[in-house]
This record gives structure tokens, C-alpha cells and sequence, in this order.
């Protein structure tokens, strides 16, 4: 996933490297994980994180939701204390996919309520292992709660939620 910054740019260095290797990790996994492939796979920016479009097969991001100084990890330190603090992010890694019977506003039959279910947990596990292997990349991990989403709007998935702070090269 690494690109070059354009000339010009100066890239931030303690968090950026984690989106860029948390993204990585998150596309590999799903394809080792021999999961449907999605239409995209990367960093993406701002707070709505997926558009699924017509040929049905999903995206997977990894997002910066927040970042904030902080002393005592994952805590945001308020005011001039915060000036020398390391920065942390809070990272959503998600997996959203059509569920094509909602999406007609059909009632699901039983065989694929089961189909996607089992699908949502199959991206839940591969998200989950795609986020442990940068575990030991960074000073400061930790892995929150996972929440899934759908089928409002025809579409089903979920996110992890994950803090990190000092980047290792």
C-alpha cells in the first residue's frame, strides 16, 4: 500500500505508517482468508467509510477516526500538558458488504440470513488477525470492540475499533 508523498508534502510519521500497515495487513488477510474479494481495500478519509457499489462486492478500510496527545494510553491529555505528549490514534478497520435481499427489500430467506452471517463473522475473524499482525509494530496497541452494521440499506459488516501510538520502522 506505501506510496510516495507528492513532492512537496511532509508526511506524518507516527501515525500515517499505521493506517498504510494496518490497510496492508487488512487486504492480505481477507484474500489468505480466501473471503469474497471487495471492489477496494485501502486507507480511506473522513467518517463515512464505504460506498458499495453495484457489482456487489464490498469494501474493506482502515480510517484515522480520531488523534489526540496522550501520557497515560489510549488517553487524551487536555490542555499545555499535551504540547510533548506522543500523539495516539483511534482506528476503525471495517468490512462492509451488499446483502443483496435487503438491498432488493426482500425478506431474507433462512439459508442466506445464515450465508451472511456466517460471512460477517468469517471478515470479523479476518479483521481481527489482519490488526494483531501490526501488533508489535508500534509503542502503544490496543484492539477495542467490534460492531456490526446492516442490513438497513441492503448492507452488512462491521468494524474494529483500535488505538495506537509510536510507530517502529
Amino acid at each position: 500500500m506505501t506510496t510516495l508523498a507528492p513532492p512537496g508534502y511532509v508526511l506524518d510519521s507516527t501515525i500515517w505508517p499505521g493506517l498504510d500497515a494496518l490497510a496492508t495487513c487488512l487486504c492480505e488477510e481477507l484474500i489468505r482468508s480466501g473471503l469474497p474479494e471487495t471492489c477496494f481495500c485501502g486507507v480511506v478519509a473522513g467518517e463515512v467509510a464505504f460506498d458499495v457499489t453495484d457489482d456487489d462486492r464490498g469494501v474493506a478500510w482502515v480510517r484515522l477516526v480520531q488523534a489526540f496527545p496522550s501520557t497515560s494510553f489510549p488517553s487524551p491529555v487536555p490542555g499545555v500538558r499535551s504540547c510533548l505528549a506522543p500523539l495516539v490514534a483511534e482506528v476503525e478497520v471495517g468490512v462492509m458488504r451488499c446483502f443483496p435481499a435487503a438491498k432488493a427489500g426482500d425478506s431474507p430467506t433462512e439459508t442466506q440470513q445464515w450465508e451472511q452471517a456466517m460471512l460477517q463473522q468469517a471478515d470479523m475473524a479476518a479483521m481481527y488477525r489482519a490488526i494483531q499482525c501490526c501488533y508489535g509494530k508500534f509503542d502503544e496497541f490496543g484492539i477495542g470492540t467490534y460492531t456490526p452494521q446492516g442490513p438497513e440499506g441492503g448492507f452488512v459488516g462491521g468494524s474494529w475499533q483500535v488505538w495506537l501510538s509510536g510507530w517502529r520502522r
